[in-house]
């Protein structure tokens, strides 16, 4: 928040990360580099997204998993 004291960039400086200051300096490259992605690095990159969610979901305490076992009167 602008005003807050320990809350502003050093003169100079900015706050963000290295990939987000890259995008904002020079989109068109970025948007090249995403586009050149196979699609295999894509989906890669979603199912580390979605585990890295239901990691955060399960440390928050707000995951819950609930299992169900189909059983036959032989017991197997």
């Amino acid at each position: 928040m602008p005003g807050c004291v320990g809350t502003e960039p050093a003169p100079g400086k900015t706050i963000g990360t290295p990939s987000l200051e890259r995008a904002r300096d020079t989109p068109a490259a970025v948007l090249r580099t995403i586009a050149a992605r196979s699609l295999a690095e894509i989906e890669d990159a979603l199912v580390k997204d979605r585990l890295n969610a239901l990691a955060w979901f399960a440390a928050a305490g707000l995951l819950e998993i609930k299992l169900a076992l189909r059983i036959t009167a032989q017991g197997a």
